[in-house]
């Protein structure tokens, strides 16, 4: 009630291109870019200095509640300038336009960050060539404008509101580092017999003693097809999070099967890339074939076919990935920073205590039922980061179409007062502009 809806423009100051000057690491005016204010907060001690100064400082120099918004790189965005902002002499680059907001400054943040805005926004990034904004376009943006006690109040809920739910985000962005860790420990539990219900001792053997390993064959990639039935199993196809036939797939013709039938992969077989990026250890990861697939073995895959009457191939492929075959995995790396390589003693001479087969069971049942309880998280975490992501989107869009609706008490203390309407405020701000228009143009021809 009370709203009315007027242009950007109106409710600020004349619109200003920036100061156009190359920076440099020293000096004593800072020049605030586009770049600057991409990545909030503000890193200030980054923000660089005016390789030549404006000769009218003041004319460019950043004030408190200037609102700065980019018109080319990253189009659209903005930033008003706050308290903390003003420790040293700043003048804004050409690339950015300042608005001076003539109602609540933090009214005017706020809709730059809405989807409304961003929406108009978005039509002056598609078909052009070089996509950009002016002044001109930002001023006649529509622009929701209630009575300045109300946008006092929005102002004042999304204050409240808006860093609660960035907090939030913040706090979810943690738990998918304690579900990583969870499943380690899992790990670690189940190859050191913590999960195991009865321990009956263990028994010593190297990994060629209960299963068998092969390398994988030099697929010719002349013979390689993005379509098909019999698929190469490929460094790419073997992640941290099991086998995914999907990335980067490859296949080989049926008139190449005889003769590369021995590099077939068979259920309860356990595939584990060997070259990836030595400083970040992304491969030399286990994963299990569960179902018969026409699936081959390529380079750089090794495969080790368990003997399930010693070991049970999941309790196996657990081991494998577990941080204490890891480390005996990487300890002969070659290669270089880019490209590390491991070679198959890795997936042969590694010591490995066995329960008895019963309690290797029983561990593999235990350890699915935990990684069971972690997707299960993962699933809900998902579905809540999805929720909070756009629930600061749908706040700022409730507070731009009126929706914010005043809490009782609020009302209470609204009740019996009169407010300036919208209109009149408006009326109040050409008067105000037309004031300062004046003034200006006197300034200038004192000049």
């Amino acid at each position: 009630k009370g709203w009315i809806e007027t242009k950007l423009g109106l409710v600020c100051t004349r619109p200003q291109y920036g100061w156009t000057s190359s920076s440099k690491p020293e000096g004593e005016i800072k020049l605030l870019r586009t770049t600057d204010i991409s990545k909030l907060p503000v890193s200030w001690n980054n923000v660089p200095f005016c390789d030549k100064a404006p000769e009218n400082i003041e004319k460019y120099q950043v004030e408190m509640n200037d609102v700065l918004v980019s018109r080319a790189g990253s189009i659209g965005l903005s930033y008003r300038i706050k308290e903390d902002d003003l420790i040293d002499r700043t003048v804004f680059a050409s690339y950015l336009i300042r608005f001076k907001p003539l109602i609540n400054p933090q009214f005017v943040e706020y809709y730059l960050n809405s989807n409304i805005y961003w929406e108009y926004i978005s039509e002056f990034k598609t078909g052009i060539a070089i996509p950009n904004v002016n002044a001109t376009k930002l001023s006649d943006m529509p622009f929701p404008l209630p009575p300045l006690a109300e946008q006092q109040r929005i102002a004042t809920k999304l204050d409240y509101i808006l860093p609660r739910v960035e907090k939030l985000k913040e706090r979810l962005q943690k738990v998918p580092e304690l579900i990583k860790q969870f499943r380690q420990s899992v790990l670690n539990a189940a190859v050191t017999g913590e999960l195991a219900e009865e321990n009956h001792g263990k028994i010593e053997y190297s990994l060629k003693e209960i299963s068998e390993y092969q390398g994988g064959y030099a697929f010719k990639s002349k013979l390689m097809s993005k379509t098909g039935k019999h698929q190469i199993i490929k460094i790419a196809n073997i992640t941290k999070t099991g086998l995914n036939l999907t990335k980067f797939p490859a296949f080989i013709s049926d008139k190449y099967i005889k003769e590369t039938s021995r590099f077939k992969i068979l259920k309860n077989d356990i595939l584990v890339s060997m070259t990836g990026t030595r400083n970040k250890r992304d491969y030399g990861y286990a994963v299990l074939v569960e179902e018969d697939n026409h699936i081959y073995l390529n380079q750089r895959v090794g495969r080790l076919r368990p003997n399930c009457e010693i070991v049970n191939p999941k309790y196996l492929q657990l081991f494998l990935n577990s941080e204490e075959y890891r480390e005996f995995f990487f300890k002969d790396e070659t290669g270089n920073v880019n490209q590390g390589n491991v070679g198959s003693n890795a997936l042969k001479n590694a010591i490995v205590q066995l329960p008895h087969l019963k309690e290797q069971h029983e561990i593999v049942r235990r350890v699915d039922a935990l990684f069971g309880i972690a997707d299960k998280l993962e699933e809900r975490l998902a579905a809540i980061s999805q929720q909070v992501e756009s629930l600061g989107k749908s706040v700022l869009a409730k507070a731009f179409h009126g929706e914010l609706v005043p809490t009782e008490a609020e009302l209470a203390e609204m009740e019996g007062r009169s407010y300036e309407t919208a209109e009149e405020l408006l009326e109040r701000i050409k008067a105000e502009k037309k004031k300062l228009e004046v003034e200006r143009k006197k300034h200038r021809k004192r000049k």
